[in-house]
């Protein structure tokens, strides 16, 4: 007998997020349950939705933290958790990059701040930024 979540899922569309070395969504030791999910949010283009709309949302609102950036995405739907969880698999495509720490104006605490390679706001230090 065959278990309907064990039948392999079409293969994903091409897009510009989902054609790299993607790291698993899902780790090894986890249930077949999160592997079938984390093949599903790729082949509907979930992922590649939500890079694209985090690394839309980093290109505008430069050295910001991932929290920071979700009150800009409110009205997207996206939420912080979201976020959080694109800007390494956009790291891992060199279109994201670390930009320093320091203190979340939403959260109070010391957090990563993130910038775009490549667009307008890698031109800019964060210094010339808060000027």
């Amino acid at each position: 007998m065959t278990r309907r979540w064990s039948k392999p899922l079409p293969a994903p569309q091409a897009s510009l997020f989902d054609s790299r070395r993607i790291g698993p969504l899902a780790a090894n030791a986890d249930p077949a349950t999160s592997k079938f999910a984390a093949r599903a949010h790729i082949a509907t283009g979930q992922h590649g939705r939500q890079c694209a709309l985090v690394l839309e949302l980093v290109r505008r609102f430069p050295f910001h933290t991932s929290r920071e950036l979700a009150t800009f995405a409110a009205e997207e739907g996206i939420d912080r958790f979201t976020i959080a969880r694109r800007l390494p698999d956009l790291q891992g495509d060199g279109l994201v990059a670390k930009s320093g720490v320091r203190e979340c104006a939403v959260g109070g605490k010391a957090s990563v701040t993130w910038v775009a390679i490549g667009g307008a706001s890698e031109q800019v230090t964060q210094q010339e930024y808060e000027a």
